[in-house]
């Protein structure tokens, strides 16, 4: 299966190449659905809109060593399942409050079709034109490889040919609803079926479910592309990035797995860049810091779009009554069924 000539990130098939399942809708909860429903429209040439990025002070995280071992000396210490509740509320101390606010360095460049950015665009089509992805890359990702790369046309190429290449090599576009039915039945992520109040697709990892070595990696791997992917095909018009939602409720040493987090920052650095406007870790314990030390380097200005959160704050500043998930909904509050994205 070729890569998509009409999006920068090309609709996935469901079961049967054709239609999309409330599976491929919501991926939510432990016993996935496979009643039909009618496929997303697919946008062409959606305009590229200016991203504010959030950005947070770092918080105080000395004395602690960035090794696996203090992790796990973190778990033995204080139990397997020990939720610090004031760690969460000094880590949440530390991030703003104003989730809108601009960081220059980290948002997209706005694409205004001016002269100079017009030329780059030829120069870099030109570029790409004698690569072996020539006939396959699209303006928008062209645009958005240029926008990303502050308009540096060989920086551009270079990462556009990785990201093509690491596309064809690992089959992001042909991976199906049945490539990812185990992972997904875990409830480990889903795509939410709302958006935030941002009007940003949400996709929803719940980490105590993620058991390391419980699967093979490259099944964890092939559900975070396609819940990704699916997040991108509801991009509504004027919004080009997801939020993703951490939530650390639960966390222990065995869900730590730093082999998977670092594919997490790769895809997102070299393949989607940009794409994540937003992380929230909800309610971290008291284990999960160490695992953040090691984490922080590897993300390195982009760490700046973390904000540790209570689950009360995702509740208060990121979505409405009518359009919270379900797993951050407090005790008495109504429960719905998953609905289509509103």
């Amino acid at each position: 299966m070729g890569i998509s000539r009409r999006r920068c990130f090309p609709l996935l098939p469901g079961l049967d190449g054709n239609t999309m399942t409330t599976f491929d809708r919501g991926l939510v909860g432990s016993s996935p659905r496979y009643d039909r429903v009618s496929p997303p429209a697919r946008v062409v040439g959606r305009g590229l809109s200016h991203i504010s990025v959030p950005s947070i002070p770092e918080s105080d995280t000395s004395g602690i060593k960035s090794s696996t071992s203090a992790w796990v000396r973190g778990s033995s210490s204080h139990g397997p399942n020990t939720a610090r509740p004031w760690l969460a509320g000094r880590l949440a101390a530390a991030s703003t409050s104003n989730t809108t606010t601009a960081n220059s360095d980290l948002a997209i460049m706005q694409w205004t079709g001016d002269e100079e950015q017009v030329k780059a665009l030829n120069r870099l089509r030109d570029a790409m034109a004698s690569t072996e992805f020539g006939d396959e890359v699209t303006d928008e990702q062209l645009r958005w490889f240029l926008l990303d790369r502050k308009m540096q046309v060989d920086a551009a190429a270079e990462k556009l040919v990785k990201m093509l290449a690491w596309r064809k090599d690992f089959g992001a576009d042909s991976i199906t609803t049945t490539d990812v039915a185990q992972e997904a039945a875990t409830g480990k992520a889903y795509l939410h079926t709302h958006y935030d109040v941002q009007k940003r697709p949400v996709i929803v990892v719940r980490a105590a479910k993620h058991v390391k070595d419980a699967a093979p990696l490259l099944h964890s791997q092939q559900l975070c592309v396609y819940t990704l992917e699916r997040a991108l095909e509801k991009l509504p018009e004027g919004q080009d990035t997801v939020l993703g939602i951490f939530d650390l409720r639960g966390f222990q040493s065995r869900n730590a797995d730093m082999g998977f987090v670092k594919f997490i920052v790769d895809i997102f650095f070299t393949y989607y860049p940009k794409r994540l406007s937003q992380v929230l870790f909800v309610d971290a314990p008291w284990i999960f810091k160490p695992g953040w030390e090691m984490m922080k380097p590897w993300l390195k200005k982009y760490a700046a779009l973390v904000r540790f959160v209570s689950a009360d704050e995702v509740r208060r500043d990121y979505f409405t009554p009518e359009t919270l998930p379900e797993d951050f909904k407090p005790p008495g509050f109504p429960r719905t069924r998953p609905s289509s994205s509103k």
